[in-house]
């Protein structure tokens, strides 16, 4: 393990940087867009038309922070994982930052089509 501590692992900080990046852009397409946004918005694409796609849009801010605390919890335990396990720590943070970007393109997604 290095001795600058957890963060200063390669590809650690990178994946940290990169998570915290997504998030960051889904905030502020939230934030910017949110006055615009009709109460109701479709989300699940795969459900039937009409009703069941449709989720109020106070659910959007509900998973994109989230997603937020999900790359919290896997700092942490990457933090807690210690030294010796780089592939399980590489494997946690870069998970994180896969499902935190699908999750801003969906959140892309559903704007553009909204608006």
């Amino acid at each position: 393990m290095n001795k600058g501590g957890w963060l200063s692992e390669k590809g650690v900080m990178a994946g940290m940087l990169t998570g915290l990046g997504c998030w960051l852009m889904a905030v502020i397409l939230l934030v910017v867009n949110w006055q615009r946004l009709p109460p109701e918005m479709p989300w699940f694409f795969s459900m039937p038309w009409g009703e069941q796609q449709l989720i109020e849009k106070t659910w959007l801010g509900v998973m994109v922070f989230t997603f937020g605390g999900v790359m919290i919890v896997n700092g942490l335990l990457v933090r807690l994982i210690g030294g010796g396990e780089e592939l399980l720590k590489r494997v946690l943070i870069w998970g994180g930052v896969t499902c935190e970007l699908l999750m801003v393109l969906s959140l892309i997604r559903v704007i553009m089509v909204v608006l």
